[in-house]
């Protein structure tokens, strides 16, 4: 007789070629917060605003992170989340540690100062906010998966939901911790809320992709919510 394997199966049980997708995505979203963080340094003007560089990168970790969270679960999600913190942390420490060796004599590093400098400030407000964006959106899309009638329990639905309030929060902490003081309180408002709305419209234009692409991994793994989805004896 065929039986489904439980929802609640442990995640020690996933396959190789689930595992391995799984790898490939966590360490995509690893580096783009690194890399996200780095370009935040960058702030650039777009129609009078001032937008950081990160903006740029940062949707695919939201995409990912949906995927993620869609096709492994909540924990698993969180983990991944966790991960790209610890990268992020390790990659200031790094900062730290080359800025305070001694400068060789006549050596310019006004530039690498420059860029250090700004950098602890910066990524510690970026990966902080990337991580409890992260689990609050993870923790929304299981919330809206587990209670939402079935004509509304879509993952487009799920993604943009979640989203919306992450994005929020998301926004919050990191221009708050980023950018006070930095800028004006004009400024400082103003590129929250076009971070928070682009950040959305971003998400929101690839979301076709993204649901094609939840799909397509849910048929070709076989795996969704952290759990086999073959059948077995």
């Amino acid at each position: 007789m065929k039986t489904t394997k439980s929802k609640s199966e442990s995640n020690e049980t996933m396959p190789a070629k689930s595992a391995r997708y799984l790898m490939v995505m966590g360490a995509i979203m690893s580096c783009m917060v690194v890399v996200a963080n780095l370009a935040a340094i960058k702030l650039w003007n777009l129609f009078g605003i001032p937008v950081d560089g990160g903006i740029i990168m940062f949707p695919i970790t939201y995409i990912l992170g949906d995927l993620i969270v869609e096709i492994y679960g909540k924990r698993t999600a969180n983990a991944v989340a966790t991960c790209g913190f610890g990268l992020g942390l390790l990659t200031c420490i790094l900062l730290w540690i080359v800025s305070a060796l001694p400068d060789y004599p006549g050596a310019d590093n006004s530039a690498f100062v420059a860029i250090s400098g700004m950098a602890s400030r910066i990524f510690l407000a970026s990966i902080f906010s990337f991580w409890c964006s992260q689990r609050f959106n993870n923790f929304l899309f299981v919330k809206i998966r587990q209670n939402s009638p079935k004509h509304l329990n879509k993952f487009w639905f799920r993604a943009l939901s979640s989203s919306f309030f992450a994005h929020l929060l998301d926004s919050v902490i990191f221009e708050t911790a980023a950018f006070i003081g930095r800028l004006t309180f004009w400024e400082f408002l103003t590129q929250a809320g076009f971070a928070f709305i682009a950040g959305l419209i971003l998400e929101a234009i690839f979301l076709p992709l993204t649901n094609y692409l939840a799909k397509t991994l849910k048929s070709h793994l076989h795996f969704e919510d952290g759990h086999s989805t073959l059948a077995t004896d």
